[in-house]
């Protein structure tokens, strides 16, 4: 899997331009990467937004064109889907299933699924006094409260 890197922005919250409805952004193809599975968005009104058929068709469709075979692997919460090509393209050849994809009516975006690391680490010097940002779960300093009997979280 291609993996791509992202700076933190906006008070620690990654930052991502989607791409213009009906276009696969540009620049979105690393030179010298390998991609074998991309993010796809349907528009929602679409047949193919609305039917796990009609989008196997459609993904077929453009997978014939490019000599590839490509299924569904999941959806997103986000509402795009993760799709897989049978064996990785590069270069032009990842351009060019992108553009097909991001040419049909149906699609909003198309872009290759790749893996974001951040580049810099925090450099705010009173980060260890702000106690409250602490995470014991997943964001939340939970403490305990009451007995079990009247709380059990």
């Amino acid at each position: 899997m291609a993996t791509a890197v992202a700076s933190v922005a906006c008070g620690g919250v990654a930052v991502a331009a989607q791409a213009q409805s009906g276009q696969a952004p540009a620049g979105s193809v690393a030179a010298g990467e390998q991609y074998d599975q991309y993010i796809v968005a349907f528009e929602a009104r679409s047949e193919a937004g609305k039917s796990r058929s009609a989008r196997a068709e459609a993904l077929r469709a453009v997978g014939a064109r490019h000599g590839v075979a490509v299924s569904e692997v999941r959806e997103l919460a986000v509402g795009g889907f993760v799709v897989r090509t049978d064996r990785a393209l590069g270069g032009e050849r990842a351009r060019g299933f992108l553009r097909s994809l991001a040419a049909r009516a149906d699609v909003e975006y198309a872009e290759p699924d790749v893996r974001f690391f951040p580049t810099a680490t925090r450099n705010d010097t009173n980060y260890n006094q702000q106690w409250h940002y602490w995470e014991e779960t997943a964001g939340c300093a939970c403490r305990r409260r009451g007995t079990p009997r009247t709380a059990p979280g």
